[in-house]
């Protein structure tokens, strides 16, 4: 089963492009080991897109675990429900922590923005269904708020492939499309009664919204335990999204690159 690097540093719009289940490309059908165990450090870019707000410049360690039934993908961990026995499908059961779509008012340049509530980084429930082929890959997640912070849900679709020009250089460019709700978008998005008198800002209550994405991500392997790895998303703004008196951006790019050492 190939699988690139994942980091788990962007943002869960891409959870299907970012928590694929493996660090080091392996081929279709061969064995799995019991245990995987890597370790590395990944810095992270990301346009929130929030007014007045500068993008979030982010270096954070990495730690990825699998197993025959667990796994740790940087941001995201959970147990493994179903494996094929030849490692092409999987459906997964995890939790994810959502980052990247908070705000602090004071982190925002526009003097109405800073009156407003502040908007916090969630825990999302996972579960996903995975399949890979040689002619491209099927990745799906379903994912509920369960720390109670935006009481909304998402879900995602995406076709990769796997594109191996060297023996040393794997890529996988992938488009899908992300569903949120109106929960969701209300909480990061919306504006209620209290914060429009407070900022000056209009009210505002966003629908749900689905929204299409594209993204890039490439892994060299300088030897067989030892990698780099980079990553591009970038999203088209629903116009629910960028209606918002909160919003300034008509796009959402996020960026990754680091660096992987698998034991």
């Amino acid at each position: 089963m190939k699988h690139i690097v994942q980091t788990g540093v962007l943002s869960s719009l891409s959870l299907c492009l970012l928590h694929a289940p493996s660090v080091y490309a392996e081929d279709f059908r061969q064995e799995p080991q019991k245990t995987e165990f890597s370790v590395g450090v990944a810095g992270g870019y990301a346009d929130s897109g929030y007014r007045g707000k500068s993008a979030d410049w982010t270096v954070a360690p990495l730690v990825q675990l699998e197993t025959k039934r667990f796994y740790i993908r940087g941001l995201s961990a959970g147990v493994k429900l179903y494996t094929s026995a030849d490692q092409s499908q999987e459906v997964l059961l995890g939790a994810t922590y959502l980052r990247d779509y908070g705000l602090k008012p004071g982190d925002s340049d526009d003097a109405r923005l800073k009156r407003l509530d502040r908007r916090k980084n969630a825990v999302m429930a996972d579960i996903s269904y995975n399949l890979y082929s040689p002619y491209g890959n099927l990745e799906t997640q379903v994912s509920h708020d369960v720390s109670g912070t935006n009481k909304g849900m998402q879900a995602q679709a995406q076709y990769s492939y796997f594109w191996q020009p060297t023996p040393k250089l794997l890529v996988k460019p992938a488009v899908g499309v992300s569903y949120s709700n109106k929960k969701f978008n209300r909480y990061y998005y919306g504006i209620n009664a209290d914060e429009a008198r407070r900022s000056g800002l209009n009210a505002y209550r966003p629908k749900s919204s689905v929204n299409p994405y594209i993204g890039l991500e490439t892994q060299y392997s300088f030897t067989p335990k030892f990698s780099a790895f980079t990553g591009v998303l970038a999203e088209a703004l629903p116009s629910t999204v960028k209606n918002s008196p909160m919003n300034d951006g008509k796009y959402r790019v996020e960026g990754t690159a680091g660096l992987m050492y698998r034991f």
